[in-house]
């Protein structure tokens, strides 16, 4: 199997002021790994695989899962890696952030509530919540339109693009890290050609997540 990955790397800095507000009845909710079940149930409900062995591994590399909740339903919700790695799987690469940065993944609003700025609010909140400013990072297909104008609809920038081939399981084909990122670590990051022995097989599967 051959498969192009593509990414764009969005960025919003922690300069950026806090301007989105919760809505009357709504209220931020942090859920932790006991809430396993309820998330694989939101998930599933809006049509999405929701495995929660795959929840669970989140739980465990340090992802944090934040949701805005109103009359007992999420409505918005984001995973977010506050200070722990980003592991990109489609390019083996380990993203290192410190604490006054996180990398959000896999957001998501209700379609009945899309339009009223719930991933601002979300993202501000957050922020609120841990009691300082952070650089925010996040990482989108750029075929998916909507999520391109939600990051930019966020105050979020687009600052560099990334792709990578992977052939089969084991080799990938990538560009070659761009400065701007965040330091990297895992597999050989400076490598363009990556060929994966045994270990470094089980080590990429064991993070991904």
């Amino acid at each position: 199997m051959i498969e192009l990955h593509t990414r764009i790397i969005f960025e919003r800095p922690a300069s950026c002021p806090v301007t989105a507000r919760l809505s009357e009845g709504e209220h931020l909710l942090e859920l932790q790994a006991d809430a396993t079940d309820r998330i694989s149930q939101c998930y599933r409900q809006q049509g999405m695989r929701g495995d929660p062995a795959r929840i669970s591994r989140r739980f465990s590399n340090g992802a944090r899962f934040f949701a805005i909740e109103q009359d007992g339903v999420l409505i918005a919700w984001t995973w977010a890696l506050i200070g722990v790695p980003r592991y990109m799987d489609e390019f083996a690469w380990m993203i290192q952030l410190d604490q006054n940065q996180a990398w959000g993944r896999d957001a998501f609003v209700l379609p009945s509530r899309r339009g009223k700025r719930l991933l601002l609010a979300l993202v501000d909140a957050a922020a609120i919540l841990e009691g300082r400013a952070m650089q925010f990072f996040s990482d989108v297909d750029p075929a998916n339109r909507v999520s391109m104008q939600a990051h930019l609809a966020m105050g979020m920038t687009p600052f560099t693009r990334i792709r990578a081939l992977s052939i089969g399981q084991r080799l990938i084909v990538r560009q070659r890290p761009d400065p701007a990122l965040p330091p990297l670590q895992g597999m050989r990051p400076d490598q363009r050609l990556l060929w994966m022995k045994p270990d470094d097989l089980q080590w990429h599967r064991m993070r991904i997540a």
